[in-house]
């Protein structure tokens, strides 16, 4: 899935990605991602960005699966940090992905630590980009697997993005390629609905009894 579906985009408005800054304002139509530093803005004064990015479990293509696997896949763009070997951290988020997309302003202090902070997802050192088309690749772990499974049905669903020293990712936008990669398999029914089902097969198995026994005794009566 991708943060560009027209499920989420119905819904937010644009693609469902951006950045909060506690130093610069941003804009609400604005779909650039970056995240970590840019020091030396001006004499003494640095702009840091955390980012988001959100997906629609909604979408009836994840029903009735289990998501065994995660990776989220992001376009590297440009920066000065696609070398440094800053570690890029992913969490989950509380903020409502309505109000966390109205990227308007400043970033509020809560929405600043929510984007940095809670249960972490995985974390990735960032290096080896060459072109502003590369692909980078972070692997989610069991807790954001865990997570995601709990979503699925229950419409959109965000991850946050940190990273230590320089910026990465800018100049991004929502043409990139920001997805969702997800190994599925068929949901395993819980026990209560296998004891259902159960009862169920028992059931009509015995209707299917009586029935054959009914019909025998007809016979027999006919004869």
């Amino acid at each position: 899935m991708s943060t560009g579906d027209l499920s989420a985009v119905a819904q937010l408005g644009k693609s469902g990605q951006g950045w909060w800054s506690k130093d610069t304002s941003n804009i609400a139509t604005n779909t650039n991602y970056t995240t970590g530093t840019s020091f030396e803005v001006s004499p003494g004064v640095n702009f840091s960005y955390r980012s988001f990015f959100t997906f629609d479990f909604g979408n009836p293509a994840v029903q009735g699966y289990t998501i065994t696997g995660a990776t989220l896949q992001l376009q590297a763009f440009i920066g000065t940090g696609l070398n440094d070997g800053g570690q890029i951290s992913l969490f989950d988020v509380s903020t409502s992905p309505i109000l966390l997309n109205n990227t308007v302003e400043l970033a509020t202090q809560s929405i600043w630590d929510d984007l940095g902070n809670g249960t972490l997802y995985g974390t990735s050192q960032v290096g080896g980009a060459i072109n502003p088309t590369d692909i980078l690749s972070f692997q989610l772990n069991g807790a954001a697997l865990a997570d995601l499974n709990n979503a699925i049905g229950h419409g959109l669903f965000s991850i946050s993005a940190t990273k230590v020293l320089n910026e990465t990712f800018s100049g991004s936008s929502a043409n990139g390629n920001q997805r969702l990669l997800l190994e599925l398999s068929p949901a395993v029914p819980e026990s209560s609905t296998w004891a259902m089902m159960i009862l169920g097969f028992a059931g009509v198995g015995y209707l299917a009894y009586r029935r054959s026994r009914k019909d025998h005794g007809l016979a027999l009566a006919a004869a």
